[in-house]
């Protein structure tokens, strides 16, 4: 984030600056993660390109939906429903065991 401030010309870094950032990377065409900017110059912040496969892939973990799973197992290579449904049979088992 210090370097981010210091791109922008500024000595401090609050919500203003961070909101000004916010914007200019949005207007080169930059996404950021954490979705929100940290206020503390010494945090690391994940920059990529809007529209690009990682900013795809950030979306589809943030999204918890059926439509972003689909993406992110065919993205995993590897059959990943058939170990979902596995896994969810384990877990049904031990609430039923459970209770």
């Amino acid at each position: 984030m210090g370097n981010l401030r210091d791109a922008v010309g500024m000595k401090k870094l609050g919500i203003h600056v961070a909101a000004e950032i916010e914007t200019k990377l949005r207007g080169q065409g930059l996404g950021h993660y954490p979705l929100e900017l940290p206020l503390n110059q010494d945090e690391s912040v994940r920059l990529y390109v809007l529209g690009s496969q990682v900013d795809e892939l950030i979306t589809a973990v943030l999204d918890v939906s059926p439509e972003k799973d689909v993406l992110l197992q065919q993205r995993s290579g590897g059959d990943a429903s058939a170990r979902a449904e596995s896994i969810l049979a384990q877990v049904k088992d031990l609430i039923d065991g459970s209770v």
